[in-house]
């Protein structure tokens, strides 16, 4: 290694080199701030900090000796399991930045949409395993897109010179929001790819020959991190004066805001590193062919980092068990647990026996804090599960929900789970706007699942069918043998995707959540009481990382029709052949064409109707979601939508705002003009509001006078811009008889895990803030301050 003394006149640094992966900015900042702040100098470093330049890997400058520590995205840990001399000290982004964007005008939203159309990348974007792996397992033919050399800059697809390109999510959209461009991000993460970058790493003989150098300079770079996420204005500044960018302040914060998402530093604890997601990612390798084996690297992983990923679950206040529980859990040698094994991405067993999915992370949590190893027993249904723990042969169920039936066996924690239940339809069945229209079908529900329960007893007019499994439940719906079929949202999607069944859809919500949680034999109560406190030391945060690890937002699978249109293409050149080489079967021939074309104008018939079919049940749904008066979507809807983008928002790690306003002294409008008026005065207003909008954002008549707005994709202060610019702007329009009226508006942000009553009670309050101080105002509301403009 190229470690070097230097003699100064307080002290002794050492001379190390940090090579960084790509040029300065505040992906970095973490180690500047170790720089400025003297937090290295404190542990005996004097630091080169090395931005990267065009041709130069991190890892090859590490194994060549060029530098002592390099930061690296997936690529190093590639170089290692393919026998790189390289060690792993902390990984900092617990996602990858990496994604593709497109312009919204493209009609690019899937990866499949690529097909034909120009994508500008790099081949170092284009094999990385995120986009690689993406790509795969969509089925993206590399060879159908036209691909372009990347030039890193926006330019090309602001002037439609491309269509998309691999881009960093902390970097480009910003500078397509500032040219005010609408665009599409298709992040890795939604299909599977959900992996490390910027990962701290040395040289393997460095790890093994100076552990306690290594050690003091990731302590120091992991100190300076976390300064530099909790200081990110003070960072800016010290970046623009002291590491040359080209970046703008405003950029510069973009970029602290979205890092700070990728880090994760309130779901991960700093540096560390979980060897589950490394296997994950050299499994992914392997799919894509990078692989031909995955070997055990955790002898390369540094053991403070593994060790930091552990206590990150391991609850750090000390369960207050009583004597009795003590002794009770000391005389069981294990845990015998069932599972739901076919309900993923909540539970599953996997090829090989092991218990995964969403539970199957919790379970381990409360492994952990009780002490005691969790044997899973395997069995082939839910049904099966709950007949062994009534049978004793299990003491306790990972993911249950609490009804009456179950009480007689098992007793309940509190629920540490909750999600909707939808209703699955063929596509050609329109929008349920109320369970009752499936009186009379036949839906399908798993046998003894929660669903199945509800169903029977307070919609006995609906014909529920057992089925085994949410995959056996979805297939018979595709095939047209059952109406319907409910099931959790995650769930469906996820074998709907797994299976393609590209005929199925959401029609709409099952009036109940589940909510689900462990349940426990009722002859141990000891047990129960025990669970109870470890379910309640469970933090939020360890609950939020498992579900962003297990849960994204997929792509709806789509019928390829010009694979259609090619595979009917190649039957009718070889039917021709056919013809020729045998003319003997010419008359047969002219029978079965005949045949064909009859069969081809009914199938076009059927088309038709099924498309005025569909063009009615859209009326019908938008009727059904539209206020009569504005002509804006009414209160279902949008409390609806508010309900799904607060989720999509939460998956994404996106930003999402509300805007709840109030057309000031409105009742004066209609106490002096008449209610003829006032209603003119609501429409205009509504034709001004969703002009206003951009594609994405939903506007509703949440009551009355007052409008809720959807943003997602908007923090705070892009809506408070968007909000004060419609307030001058409705400030400044004439409206019918009363010429000018004003508004009220409160904004609100979504917080982590924030349910959606809350978030409008917490713009219902900035708004009454607005007409505190005098009406024709915005405020922000905040978890407990406000703030106006």
């Amino acid at each position: 290694m190229t470690f070097t003394a230097a003699n100064s006149a307080n002290d002794r640094l050492e001379k190390v080199t940090l090579q960084l992966l790509w040029t300065h900015q505040f992906e970095f900042a973490g180690f500047y701030a170790a720089q400025e702040l003297g937090f290295y100098r404190e542990e005996g470093f004097e630091v080169l900090l090395k931005p990267l330049v065009p041709g130069m890997n991190p890892v090859e400058e590490v194994v060549s000796g060029r530098a002592d520590f390099g930061v690296s995205n997936s690529e190093v840990i590639l170089a290692l399991s393919q026998g790189q001399p390289v060690s792993l000290l902390a990984n900092l982004f617990k996602h990858s930045p990496l994604v593709v964007l497109a312009r919204r005008d493209s009609a690019i939203r899937h990866p499949k949409d690529l097909h034909q159309k120009r994508l500008m990348t790099s081949e170092l974007d284009l094999h990385s395993a995120e986009i690689s792996y993406m790509l795969a397992s969509e089925s993206v033919d590399l060879g159908k897109i036209y691909r372009y050399e990347h030039n890193y800059e926006v330019k090309d697809l602001l002037l439609g010179h491309v269509d998309a390109m691999t881009a960093y999510i902390t970097n480009q959209p910003f500078q397509l929001q500032e040219q005010g461009v609408d665009y599409v991000v298709i992040d890795p993460a939604n299909y599977g790819a959900d992996f490390y970058s910027n990962t701290l790493f040395t040289h393997a003989l460095e790890a093994q020959n100076n552990p306690e150098r290594v050690e003091a300079f990731r302590r120091a770079s992991i100190r300076g991190w976390r300064y530099a996420l909790d200081h990110p204005h003070e960072m800016v500044e010290i970046i623009q004066t002291k590491y040359p960018s080209n970046k703008s302040r405003a950029a510069l914060l973009f970029e602290a805001r979205e890092i700070s998402k990728l880090v994760a530093a309130d779901v991960y604890p700093l540096g560390s590193i979980d060897l589950n997601r490394i296997q994950r990612l050299l499994n992914v390798y392997r799919e894509i062919g990078q692989l031909t084996s995955t070997p055990d690297l955790s002898p390369y992983i540094w053991r403070e980092a593994l060790n930091a990923h552990k206590s990150g679950y391991l609850h750090q206040q000390t369960l207050n068990f009583s004597v009795e529980e003590k002794n009770f859990l000391n005389s069981l040698p294990m845990i015998r647990m069932c599972v739901t094994p076919h309900w993923m991405p909540y539970e599953g067993i996997d090829d090989k026996g092991h218990h995964i999915g969403i539970a199957a992370e919790v379970m381990d949590l409360l492994s952990a804090s009780l002490g005691k190893p969790f044997k899973l027993i395997r069995t082939a249904n839910w049904s099966e599960s709950l007949q062994a723990v009534k049978e004793r042969r299990c003491d306790i169920l990972s993911a249950a929900a609490n009804i009456q039936e179950r009480r007689q066996f098992l007793n309940f924690t509190k629920n540490y789970l909750s999600f909707p239940n939808v209703i699955i339809t063929r596509k050609q069945h329109s929008f349920i706007n109320h369970i009752s229209e499936l009186n009379g079908k036949q839906v399908g529900v798993v046998k003894d699942y929660y669903q199945a329960s509800v169903l029977q007893s307070d919609f006995p007019n609906i014909n529920a069918i057992p089925v085994n499994n949410v995959a056996q439940g979805l297939e018979l719906v595709s095939k047209g043998q059952l109406d319907a079929f409910v099931g959790a949202i995650a769930s469906t999607g996820y074998y709907i995707q797994q299976k393609g069944l590209t005929n199925l859809h959401i029609a709409g919500y099952f009036p109940k959540n589940i909510q689900l949680a462990v349940a426990a034999r009722n002859d141990w109560p000891q047990l129960l009481t025990a669970l109870e406190k470890s379910v309640n030391a469970l933090r939020p945060t360890d609950l939020q990382g498992i579900f962003q690890r297990w849960v994204g937002i997929t792509a709806e699978p789509r019928l390829n029709y010009t694979l259609l249109w090619q595979l009917s293409f190649i039957a009718v050149v070889i039917v021709s052949v056919v013809l020729v080489a045998n003319r003997k079967l010419k008359c047969v021939n002219e029978e079965l064409t005949r045949e064909v074309e009859e069969r081809a104008r009914m199938e076009w018939k059927l088309k038709e109707l099924n498309l005025q079919l569909e063009y009615k049940n859209q009326r019908l749904h938008e009727l059904s979601t539209t206020d009569s008066l504005t002509g804006l979507r009414n209160r279902y809807y949008v409390e609806s939508s508010l309900e799904n983008n607060l989720l999509t928002a939460t998956v994404k790690r996106q930003a999402f705002s509300i805007l709840l306003l109030d057309l000031d002294h409105f009742k004066q409008v209609n106490d002096r003009y008449g209610h003829g008026v006032g209603d003119d005065v609501l429409v205009q207003f509504s034709t001004l509001l969703k002009q206003s909008l951009k594609p994405q954002h939903i506007a509703g008549r949440w009551g009355g006078e007052e409008f809720l707005v959807l943003l997602p994709g908007y923090n705070r202060h892009m809506a408070q811009i968007f909000a004060e610019d419609f307030r001058q702007q409705v400030e400044q329009t004439l409206f019918p008889e009363v010429e000018h009226i004003t508004i009220s508006v409160g904004l609100a942000e979504a917080l982590l895990e924030e349910a959606p009553n809350y978030l409008v009670h917490r713009a219902d309050n900035a708004l009454y803030q607005a007409k505190s101080m005098g009406r024709n105002c915005v405020v922000v509301a905040d978890r407990d301050t406000v703030a106006f403009s």
